[in-house]
């Protein structure tokens, strides 16, 4: 497995974008609401990018291939790193989880 794809991953879509799109949007608005459509767009997100078939994800054939020994040997030419579907699951997953914590955030203090 991949883990610094996987690292990348998380940090850049979840944590950076899916983070700071739920911050922005709960600072402008403070809104229970608001947060509520995030966490459920996110969730949305996450089931679609999982249950999309778009063919092979290179990505996951690469890391399978580096993790069974065989480095280097599956390549892509046309995609480097994630595919879509990859970044729709990792930012959903941070607007999902960041939205939760926004909407107990804004119920707590406010």
């Amino acid at each position: 497995m991949n883990w610094s794809l996987l690292l990348g991953g998380t940090v850049r879509y979840t944590l950076l974008y899916g983070g700071s799109s739920v911050a922005v949007v709960a600072l402008v608005t403070r809104s229970q609401i608001a947060a509520l459509l995030l966490a459920a767009t996110g969730g949305a997100l996450v089931l679609f990018a999982l249950g999309r078939n778009s063919g092979t994800n290179y990505a996951v054939v690469a890391s399978n291939a580096d993790s069974a020994g065989f480095a280097g040997t599956v390549m892509d030419p046309g995609k480097a790193g994630f595919g879509g579907s990859m970044r729709l699951f990792f930012y959903g997953l941070g607007l999902l989880v960041f939205g939760a914590v926004a909407l107990v955030a804004l119920a707590v203090f406010l």
